[in-house]
Formats: structure tokens, sequence, C-alpha cells
């Protein structure tokens, strides 16, 4: 994936809901997949903790390795929604209020998978550019701070 210029970053090593964890439990999830990364050649910018949960001490754990907690602005909740249709009515809705800013997509399902091309194509319709995160942020940083 980073040999193809996608951008990889720190997601957690086993998926726990990190309001669960205890302190040393949430740095070693974070830890482990910095050195695993790492081990690749692969230097992660952002942590996205699993199902959005988070609380201070992950914001904590997150910058002690140099990474900022990053979430998303549209969920397509594409777990919820287990056909391309069902997703596709979903996300129309969803489109219809915001279009641009952070999409969250899982790979694993297959009508995730089979629906991307369509929905590709209509946020490009509607003005969106695809970028990497560190773009993204980029650019939002740049648009709200314009003297840097």
């Amino acid at each position: 994936m980073a040999a193809e210029g996608h951008e990889v970053d720190n997601h957690s090593y086993d998926h726990p809901d990190f309001r669960h964890l205890s302190r040393s439990e949430q740095a070693k999830e974070i830890d482990s997949t910095q050195r695993e990364l790492r081990s690749l050649g692969i230097e992660p910018k952002y942590f996205r903790p699993p199902y959005g949960d988070y609380d201070p001490e992950t914001v904590r754990a997150a910058a002690r390795d140099g990474l900022i907690v990053v979430l998303w602005t549209t969920d397509a909740k594409d777990w919820k929604y287990h056909t391309v249709h069902a997703l596709e009515t979903h996300l129309n809705r969803q489109l219809e209020i915001n279009v641009g800013g952070i999409y969250l997509f899982h790979d694993v399902h297959p009508w995730t998978v089979a629906a991307m091309p369509e929905i590709l194509d209509r946020l490009a319709a509607r003005g969106c550019r695809f970028v990497t995160l560190a773009q993204f942020v980029a650019e939002q940083s740049a648009a709200t701070n314009p003297s840097h």
C-alpha cells in the first residue's frame, strides 16, 4: 500500500475500544503498531482509534508516539448497510448534507468494495478531490491559517 503511494497510519494493533483499556494497554496498542509499521519503513503521522472511541489518555498515548488523533467527518456506516443498494441509499442522503472531508469506509465488506466505483464517481461529480490525510490536514490548516 505504501509503495503505491497510499498513506498508512496507526489504527491500533488489536482494534479494541480504547475507552475500556488502561493507560498502559492503550500505549501498548499504539506502540506495537508503531513498531510494526516502522519495521516496514512506514512512519505514521496519525492515529484513528477503533470505533472512534477514545479518551484523554488515548490522545496522550498517541502524542507520545508523535501521532495526532484523527476521526472522520462522514461515516458510511458500511458495517450496518449490508448491500450495495442500502449503502448507496444511505450515502446519497449523507451527500445531500455534506460533501468533502474525511470519509470512513471499510474494505473488509464486499458490498463496500462493490459500491466504491459508483461512490467515488458521485463524489468526484460533486467536486471532491481525493488526497491523502496529510494533504487534507495541510490544506485545512492553510485555509484556517492563511498567513502560515
